[in-house]
């Protein structure tokens, strides 16, 4: 897919926005810089409490995305807010138009940030999604995950003050609470408090927030152009940090997804006659059931790191009365893929949908009616992917690997980057009517942010000063 042209950046004052000799546009604030790297306050450094305004300030954030509809396609208002946002605090800001969702011709944004005074070429990046599935839910709080009493403001800002484990059980519910406004706010606040703190380089990390993570993955795909991989000139991200609802820990990785439509075709008549003509909802259901025993006997490909390959039939649709034959039909399945690689999906599905129907399109072809299924392979396939688990969230972190079983962006950003999979709240509230997240995740997850990103940091200096070592330079 290609990228929209003479792409115009949406940003208020007190921007200065400045138009180069590319297909993006930046953004530019006035305001002074944020002081420099304070070596002595890295890593080894403990992190500052996020009480009181701050707190306060990273709530404010997560209720404003959560207020603001962003259903897939439909990302241009919160894609702008966010960019006053981060100019507005020290970042300068980058718009890079993304096309319109199919059907639609609502323009849309990725939003690339970096720290004031940098070029954009930075080692690490966090990224987190902007959309959210349908349909719209209003933000509010309550006391707990348990308890439905709500909490106003006032009661919020009394809570902050005291602090505590009732703090940290106020549950915030509404669309996109968890996935992925969780990530993305505690993203936002981590690398604000490293760098105001001077415990990371000023110029080591950025934010990449991408439209249509929940489609077709449009918006990590247009971000590519941002991530030099060849030899272009700019210097590739060597760390990318995706942000999804992990629980809090760091994934091992997650299946592949693939997805089909699988159309029958018969031949209509009157349902008292049934002999007459062949009823492609039959058809269907013994494809469905074929390909769901090959399912159950374990015939997909599984692997030992994430399991079985799982297959949901999502939506069926068939016929037109219930009086009459039906003619046509349809479902639509999505695979979660645990192993082999997209041809060997492929290749098991199919079988099975052949066999399945074998005998009832032998029997109708030899009386010379019409009988036949054939499955339509989505754009969107990968096989299972792996990402990078060398750095901890904890200080007691020894968990057994663990990998999760949705699909994400990580496949979608191209080269040769490290990449993890990590972030607040849990994807088992995620897409239905309950999602949520408490405050006591959203703050474990700005702290987890900051230890990712500082144990990178030390990383990436370690290969460096191998690297001039073993060219005969001085570190």
């Amino acid at each position: 897919m290609h990228s929209l042209q003479n792409p115009l950046a949406l940003l208020l004052v007190p921007f200065l926005l400045v138009s180069l000799p590319s297909t993006h546009s930046y953004a530019l604030s006035t305001h002074p810089q944020l002081p420099l790297f304070n070596p002595s306050a890295s890593a080894a450094s403990p992190s500052p409490a996020l009480s009181g305004s701050s707190l306060s300030a990273l709530l404010a954030l997560h209720k404003s995305l959560i207020s603001i509809r962003s259903i897939t396609g439909h990302e241009q208002n919160i894609t702008t807010f966010l960019s006053t946002y981060l100019g507005s605090r020290n970042f300068s800001v980058e718009l890079q138009p993304v096309e319109p969702e199919p059907g639609l011709d609502a323009p849309r944004h990725n939003i690339y940030a970096y720290p004031r005074g940098c070029t954009r070429d930075v080692d690490i990046v966090l990224t987190s999604h902007v959309d959210t599935v349908p349909p719209f839910i209003p933000y509010r709080r309550t006391q707990s995950d348990n308890d439905e009493t709500p909490v106003n403001d006032a009661d919020l800002d009394d809570l902050i003050q005291r602090d505590g484990n009732a703090l940290r059980n106020v549950t915030i519910h509404g669309r996109g609470s968890a996935d992925d406004y969780a990530s993305l706010s505690a993203q936002i606040f981590a690398l604000q408090s490293l760098l105001q703190t001077q415990r990371i380089p000023q110029c080591s990390t950025g934010l990449l927030f991408v439209v249509s993570e929940e489609t077709l993955g449009t918006g990590m795909k247009t971000a590519n152009a941002l991530n030099p991989h060849s030899n272009s000139g700019s210097k590739p991200w060597r760390a990318v940090v995706f942000g999804e609802p992990t629980d809090g820990k760091l994934a091992a990785g997650h299946k592949g997804v693939m997805g089909f439509t699988l159309r029958a075709r018969g031949q209509g008549g009157h349902s008292g006659y049934p002999w007459l003509g062949v009823n492609a909802n039959d058809l269907l259901l013994r494809a469905l059931g074929s390909l769901k025993d090959v399912e159950d006997r374990g015939g997909l490909p599984f692997s030992e790191k994430f399991g079985n390959t799982t297959v949901n039939v999502g939506a069926m649709r068939g016929g037109v009365a219930g009086n009459v034959i039906a003619e046509e039909a349809e479902a639509l399945v999505t695979m979660r893929v645990a192993g082999g690689t997209v041809e060997d999906v492929r290749t098991a599905v199919e079988k099975a949908v052949e066999d399945g129907v074998a005998d009832m399109v032998a029997k109708a072809r030899e009386e010379g009616k019409r009988a036949d299924v054939r499955v339509e392979w989505g754009s969107l396939a990968y096989s299972p992917v792996a990402t990078d688990t060398d750095v901890t969230i904890r200080d007691d972190d020894d968990e057994e690997e663990f990998t999760v079983n949705f699909g994400t962006d990580v496949p979608n950003l191209k080269g040769r980057h490290r990449r993890y999979l990590y972030g607040p709240a849990t994807i088992l509230v995620a897409h239905g009517d309950h999602e949520r997240v408490s405050v006591g995740e959203l703050m474990d997850g700005v702290r987890g942010y900051e230890r990712v990103v500082l144990q990178l940091v030390e990383k990436l200096d370690r290969e460096d000063e191998k690297e001039m070592e073993m060219l005969g330079e001085e570190p």
